[in-house]
């Protein structure tokens, strides 16, 4: 066997790389779980507003509002569900970046190339951005609405 012309990764790069990747899919999964959990609760909450005497207003614009904006972070991180479904061409998604990091260096000793690690940076970097506006909603936008629909005489959403 001969020696590659191209100088790969020391195996210690290579398996922090590795690393790294499994520690992005985990919080991936984590903010995808803390999504549907959100958009759950706000569905919970615009059927509980539904249930009250009060008519369309601000509260209802404010819950679909929200409803879209989960839908957005959503999307950034999925994809387009439409455009799945069918498998039409998405735009690059925080997950769909991890996949090219991913199955660049799969089953390779080599290592990452430029292309894997930009990649793999992007998507921190989006899943971050992500993060933060998850944290809004959930963390300053849901619990004052709720406020809000429990002064109107809403049925407590758990």
């Amino acid at each position: 066997m001969q020696k590659g012309v191209l100088k790969g990764a020391s195996p210690e790069e290579v398996v922090v790389f590795w690393k790294e990747i499994r520690q992005i899919q985990g919080e991936i999964s984590a903010t995808s779980l803390e999504l549907n959990n959100a958009f759950t609760k706000v569905k919970a909450m615009q059927k509980a507003l539904q249930r009250t005497e009060i008519p369309p207003g601000e509260p209802d614009q404010k819950l679909h509002d929200m409803k879209q904006e989960l839908m957005t972070l959503m999307e950034k991180l999925n994809g387009n569900p439409s455009k799945n479904e069918i498998g039409e061409k998405n735009n690059p998604t925080v997950k769909s970046r991890v996949s090219v990091a991913a199955e660049g260096v799969q089953n390779s000793t080599y290592g990452p190339t430029p292309t894997h690690e930009q990649s793999l940076g992007i998507a921190r970097k989006e899943l971050d951005v992500l993060n933060a506006g998850l944290q809004v909603i959930t963390e300053e936008k849901i619990p004052k609405i709720e406020k809000e629909l429990e002064a109107l005489g809403a049925p407590v959403v758990r």
